[in-house]
Parts: structure tokens; sequence; C-alpha cells
């Protein structure tokens, strides 16, 4: 496993060079490993261990500029995506990086991939977002640690103070397959509807989910101009990651950067943490995402399927 490693992290040296030309293992930071009937011993025992190498190391793909997206193994699975596609792709695309489709929030362009994709490593794909440059992060997280953002626990469904407007937000996990959706709702200081949203995320976990609805409410909040924006969730975890920011290492660092960058750029924010009870028109909407096609779907009125449910919270 000593000698895979070294093809990953001491990449110049002179015998990994002349393997990697030998085996057309590629120039990429991960190898393309392939065996070949005539190989040598070292090569044999490098692809034997190569799952565990694997295993050992979370590829963090930056802007995404450096990243290419169909060859490079930056998946969780740890294949390219080049192994699994649904139909030929153009030698002229093979070299199209994560940033070429990706949008500035970090989307992807879902029209440039999923033609080429079954649905479940599109499902993968959607579920990522590309962190943000370390220098924008670093400016973002100055700006929020800057920026006045007041915080409680335990809120009841309550409508927001005049001149302000209220986010529920809620994500949803199908057990099998881990697919994910999240929903939100946003409501004046009557509380009356004002705009919802619902995003199937793909294969996630429910951390990730909670945390793009706040990323989508962000994001809308930011499109209708909002100054005065009260964000509300019942995940205690989500709240903190976006209160507190996470390490560059972890798993939800992009998605929780674009939140906060969002959240610097909106004049006052208020975060609380609600009991799911406060909670089950956004829970509502997080579940019905599931049906819809992956990505980010607006909802200018209210969902027939939720209509009574919002009549209840309205009145409660």
């Amino acid at each position: 496993m000593k000698l895979g490693w070294g093809m990953v992290d001491n990449p110049s040296a002179l015998w990994m060079r002349l393997l990697r030309a030998t085996y057309k293992a590629g120039s990429g930071s991960i190898p393309q490993m392939r065996r070949f009937s005539n190989e040598y011993i070292i090569w044999k025992s490098i692809c034997k261990s190569w799952d565990f190498v694997l295993k050992g190391f979370y590829w963090r793909i930056g802007d995404g500029e450096a990243t290419c997206f169909w060859t490079d193994c930056w998946l969780k699975s740890g294949r390219g995506l080049r192994d699994l596609l649904a139909q030929d792709l153009s030698d002229d695309r093979l070299n199209e990086t994560v940033k070429d489709l990706s949008a500035e929030d970090g989307s992807w362009h879902l029209d440039r991939i999923a033609p080429w994709l079954f649905d479940d490593q599109l499902s993968h794909v959607s579920a990522h977002m590309r962190p943000i440059p370390i220098s924008t992060w670093l400016q973002n997280h100055q700006a929020v640690c800057a920026h006045k953002i007041h915080s409680t626990k335990h809120i009841s469904r309550s409508p927001p103070l005049e001149g302000w407007v209220k986010w529920n937000l809620d994500g949803s996990v199908i057990a099998t397959g881990a697919r994910t959706s999240s929903g939100c709702v946003l409501r004046d200081c009557m509380g009356r509807w004002l705009t919802g949203a619902v995003r199937n995320i793909g294969h996630s976990s429910i951390t990730a989910a909670e945390l793009w609805a706040f990323k989508d409410a962000s994001y809308v909040s930011l499109l209708r101009g909002d100054t005065c924006v009260w964000f509300e969730s019942d995940s205690v975890t989500a709240v903190n990651f976006v209160k507190n920011g996470v390490p560059l290492n972890h798993p939800c660092f992009g998605l929780v950067s674009a939140i906060r960058r969002d959240l610097s750029k909106i004049q006052n924010v208020f975060i609380s943490h609600t009991f799911r009870e406060g909670n089950f028109v956004a829970d509502g909407l997080a579940d019905i995402g599931h049906s819809f096609p992956l990505g980010l779907h607006f909802l200018p009125d209210p969902p027939t399927s939720i209509s009574n449910s919002l009549l209840c919270w309205l009145i409660l």
C-alpha cells in the first residue's frame, strides 16, 4: 500500500513517472489504474492494494480549475466518471474541469452532464457543491464574523416582526439509497406565504440536505433583495455549522462556505432552532422534493399537498 500511496504523494519521482507512463496511468493527481497481462510484479502489487489506498484519502476539488470532471476520481466512490458513462463522450470534452461544468454559486450545469450519466452517478454529482477558492473563503469568513448574526433556540412557529421575512427550512432523506431533498418556505410578518422552494439533491447526508435548504433560502432572499431575514431550522447541527463554520477538511465545507457568503450580503440575519413540531410545512415541502427532477425548483404558490398543513400552521 505504501507504493500505491507514493503514486499520489510523490508523482514527480522518476520511478513514479516511469510507472505512470508505462502503464498509461495518466498525469492527474489520482492515477488511472489498469491491469495488463504482462505487468511487472511491482505494478501488480500496487493494483492489488489500490482499493485500500483510495479509502485513505478524501478528494478536495478546491475551486475546480485543476480537477478534471470526467477523468479524475473526485467522487467518493473513487472512480472516474469516464468509466461510468451512459454514452460515448467526445474526446474534446474529456478535459473539461469541475469549474467548467459548474456555476458561480456552486451548482451544476446539469444540461451538459445529465445526458452522459446514469441516474445513480448523476445523483451523486448533483449532491456536491464546488467549494469556493480559499482566498474567497477567508474573505467571506471574516465578513460573516464581522456581520451581526442574532441567534436563539427553540422558537415557536410565530411569524417575524414587521419589516422582516422568515424562512422555515428542512431536509428529507429516503433511507434506501440515501436519496435526499430539501424544502423551504418564506413568510411575511402576517404569516402569509411569500414563496417557497424545493430541491431534489441526490445521494447525500441528512445534514447536507438541511444545509441545502439554508443555501437555497439565502439565494432566493438575495434575488428578492430581502434586508431583514430570519432563518429557522429544526437541525441543531445545521444551525451550528452556519453560525460557526466548519474546518476546511469537513465534507460540508463548500456548502457551508457558500451559505455564509450569502449571509454576509444580507443586512440583518437572525438564525434560530425550532423543534420539528413547529416546522411541519417545511418538512412537507422537503418530502415532496423527492418527486421533482434533480436541482432547485421555485414554488411561488403553496402546493396543494400541503395546503391543510399550511392553514393549520398559520392558525396556530
